[in-house]
């Protein structure tokens, strides 16, 4: 999964999601679709030698690093009122937003 690896502690990787359309329903209409997404995150990682534990790891987790607007998920809603009437509803994802993790091993 690595992209560059600069020894064997230290490294980064490009992940990327893609995910083709969706349906906030089991009609496959088209009004009811959520559009396909591709999504690349960067993850950078380091393991620091040192003597209290047997392993100390940091990581840092870029998600969306080109900062796309898209939608996961959702739900579609139906009522009548004279005649049918459909809403969809749809959940943004977050822009670009970051994570840092340490993992301690004993």
């Amino acid at each position: 999964m690595s992209w560059f690896k600069f020894n064997n502690k230290v490294d980064v990787a490009l992940l990327t999601r893609y995910v083709g359309d969706q349906y906030l329903d089991n009609s496959s209409s088209e009004a009811s679709k959520i559009d396909a997404y591709l999504v690349n995150d960067v993850r950078f990682q380091a393991i620091i030698p040192q003597k209290l534990f047997k392993e100390v790891k940091f990581q840092l987790l870029i998600n969306n690093i080109l900062n796309e607007e898209y939608s996961s998920n959702g739900y579609t809603f139906s009522y009548v009122a004279g005649e049918k009437i459909t809403e969809n509803f749809y959940y943004p994802q977050s822009f670009r937003n970051y994570l840092i993790g340490l993992s301690l091993k004993f």
